[in-house]
């Protein structure tokens, strides 16, 4: 059989508690829905950073943020690591990329091995005196035109496509920026970190931010409608998640992205299409964003010896009962990291991304996410000897982690690409 055309989608910031097929009681995503059904859903998949830059790293080159070390706008990803598109374009795929956050370009590094890359910013070339008739970023309307346009150039090569949706991030309305005062920036661009909430105004933030849901989930399905339509629905595996959640809550640290929390870093994870011997199938394990590259190549057929952290999903596609279980997932931000069990999280704060001298992280969190799901009660201090194993493990990943860091280099910044950042909530 003929390797599979691949398409990887991620949907910026669709927290999994949003999602309907993980329960959500409002119906926002059909699509994904439709596609679970058909296919694997992981109730259980964890990024390993609540944040884009980092985040879209990891899932490219399957190692953790500390190891190829990019963060912030302005660092290339080291050459020293092999990208998942180097890996399929080297084995004879064709590679393309569809692109709308600005944080991933050809200066970034994350652009490596794709033989067609999107610009996916058209309001890069537009006349400044354009831009307040333009949304802050793409939509997945212009993103699916170009996933058109290139299925037609294609002939028998296998391809692999990677697209971004940028329509469930910050600001959750579509409108054009002149038109957004009519929704109000407290609440297309909430900003929990300076302003107070009522209860009824954050339902209106949760209503904007679940319509931004329907929206993706409806460009999902119409990418998956055209891939379907123009490769016959032959041989084409989907992969969906997400490079992170979404905070949506007024205590201390938990807006924007959601940091550690769960909001933050807990996922939906579908994969559709062929190879699916079980459809319907619920994956319970823990998973982590890492172990989409070791898929990607394992479906491809590449035997991929190269640094990956991860390991490939195809047994609990296959449902083989002898798959490894993974007892728990590492997450890093800027400033700390989180290692989370079925039952437990613990959040160790002082050290995090590219800080492998974790000695002064004395700042502890620690829940119990079986019986709080949303991580309001901090019960270090009643378990202490949960706190002691737990950090036990993140001080075994500080040290085996530091074999394998691979510095990012710097670009010059491009100030077009600066405002963007700033408008989608990057940049102060």
């Amino acid at each position: 059989m003929p390797p599979p055309n691949i398409v990887l989608v991620l949907a910026d910031s669709m927290r999994t508690r949003n999602v309907s097929c993980y329960g959500y009681e409002r119906r926002t995503t059909p699509r994904l829905d439709a596609l679970a059904d058909e296919g694997a859903r992981f109730a259980n998949a964890f990024v390993q950073a609540p944040f884009t830059v980092s985040s879209v790293a990891s899932i490219l080159t399957g190692v953790y943020p500390s190891a190829h070390g990019l963060q912030h706008y302005g660092e290339r990803l080291s050459d020293k690591l092999t990208t998942l598109p180097e890996l399929l374009q080297a084995a004879g795929y064709y590679t393309a990329a569809f692109v709308a956050n600005p944080h991933i370009n050809a200066d970034s590094g994350l652009t490596r091995g794709f033989t067609y890359f999107t610009d996916g910013r058209p309001w890069y070339k537009r006349p400044r005196s354009m831009s307040r008739l333009s949304s802050w970023a793409e939509n997945g309307r212009a993103l699916n035109r170009y996933v058109e346009r290139q299925l037609r150039t294609l002939n028998s090569q296998p391809f692999f496509f990677f697209v971004f949706y940028n329509d469930s991030h910050i600001p959750f309305s579509d409108l054009p920026r002149l038109f957004l005062p009519l929704v109000g920036s407290k609440f297309h661009s909430p900003d929990f970190e300076t302003m107070s909430y009522s209860a009824a105004e954050l339902a209106r933030v949760v209503d904007l931010y679940d319509s931004s849901q329907r929206r993706a989930d409806r460009y999902i399905g119409q990418l998956y409608d055209i891939v379907q339509r123009m490769s016959q629905g032959l041989n084409t595996t989907f992969l969906i998640s997400a490079d992170h959640g979404e905070g949506l809550d007024g205590r201390f640290e938990r807006a924007g992205h959601g940091r550690l929390y769960d909001s933050g870093i807990h996922v939906p994870l579908i994969i559709s299409g062929t190879g699916i011997s079980s459809p319907g199938a619920v994956v319970s394990e823990m998973v982590a964003s890492l172990d989409l590259a070791p898929t990607v190549c394992e479906l491809a057929g590449i035997d991929a010896a190269v640094q990956f952290q991860g390991t490939s999903l195809v047994p609990f596609i296959d449902q083989d009962a002898s798959r490894p279980s993974r007892p728990y997932v590492i997450s890093e931000y800027h400033d700390s990291r989180s290692v989370r069990t079925a039952q437990w999280k613990l959040i160790q704060r002082g050290a995090g991304i590219g800080m492998l001298d974790s000695s002064d992280a004395t700042d502890i969190e620690l829940y119990d996410v079986q019986r709080d799901s949303w991580e309001e009660e901090n019960v270090a201090g009643q378990h202490p000897d949960v706190v002691a194993e737990l950090s036990g493990l993140l001080a075994g990943f500080v040290a085996d982690i530091a074999a394998s860091v691979h510095s990012p280099s710097a670009f010059e910044e491009d100030e077009a690409v600066i405002e963007r950042l700033r408008g989608l909530g990057y940049v102060i």
